[in-house]
């Protein structure tokens, strides 16, 4: 268990969130976050971080507050039902999942990434 991680979770499907939060709350601390005011506070706050995203319908805040970032300093990924790849890799983006994704997938693809940074 990997507690000094946490996954900031900005979805607005409710069966998303719940499925991919009870997963990933196994392992990390998960916090959702629906506001850009509150991500803004928990990037500040927390020292190791691993965003995940679906950047469209009412999280369109998101995908703002990414691409005006000069500096990012912790992976993102995009879990979507669009296909956003050529946008997220202007953001710069270190995961891209096309939906349906499982939650137990989302987590290893995760592992992986939280990986390869501390390598």
């Amino acid at each position: 268990m990997d507690r000094k991680t946490s996954i900031i979770l900005i979805e607005n499907d409710p069966l998303s969130l719940t499925l991919y939060k009870r997963e990933l709350a196994k392992y990390y601390q998960v916090i959702e976050c629906h506001a850009e005011e509150h991500l803004t506070a928990l990037l500040e706050q927390l020292p190791n971080v691993v965003v995940i995203v679906e950047p469209v319908g009412a999280n369109k805040w998101a995908w703002k507050f990414l691409e005006q970032l000069t500096e990012i300093s912790f992976p993102i990924v995009f879990c979507t039902v669009l296909d956003m790849q050529k946008q997220a890799h202007n953001v710069g983006y270190s995961l891209y999942l096309r939906k349906p994704v499982f939650a137990h997938v989302l987590r290893e693809q995760i592992e992986k990434l939280i990986a390869l940074q501390t390598v």
